[in-house]
């Protein structure tokens, strides 16, 4: 159950943050767009490391739409999931998605979506 109220804490702050983020990446016009996308694909179906070595996942299909609705393609970053924030925050990525459960110190730190996963936790 701890696994479902991360996917919900995670597809709220896609939500808020996608199209803010997205008006503030790199590149512009012709030029190739680049999403650069953290994540920690150790929660399957959501996110994980297919037979190719590529991220893979319900949450993977989502930004991959996202970002070729909006004319971008992704860089992804895999990292440990304590370093998501951090890496946020620091700029080293433009979005985090991984299924993070909303607490009030992430709150802080950063915005959350909508919830696309309703799930509870015991």
């Amino acid at each position: 159950m701890r696994g479902k109220r991360r996917v919900i804490a995670l597809l709220m702050l896609l939500g808020l943050l996608l199209p803010g983020l997205l008006a503030g990446c790199t590149g512009q016009g012709s030029e190739n767009k680049v999403l650069r996308v953290g994540t920690n694909p150790e929660f399957p179906p959501f996110e994980y490391i297919d037979n190719e070595g590529n991220v893979a996942g319900f949450d993977a299909d989502l930004i991959e739409a996202i970002a070729e609705n909006q004319g971008y393609t992704i860089a992804w970053s895999s990292m440990e999931f304590k370093s998501l924030i951090g890496a946020l925050e620091s700029g080293g990525v433009d979005v985090v998605i991984a299924g993070m459960t909303i607490t009030e110190a992430r709150r802080q730190s950063v915005d959350f979506t909508d919830a696309y996963y309703d799930a509870s936790q015991m």
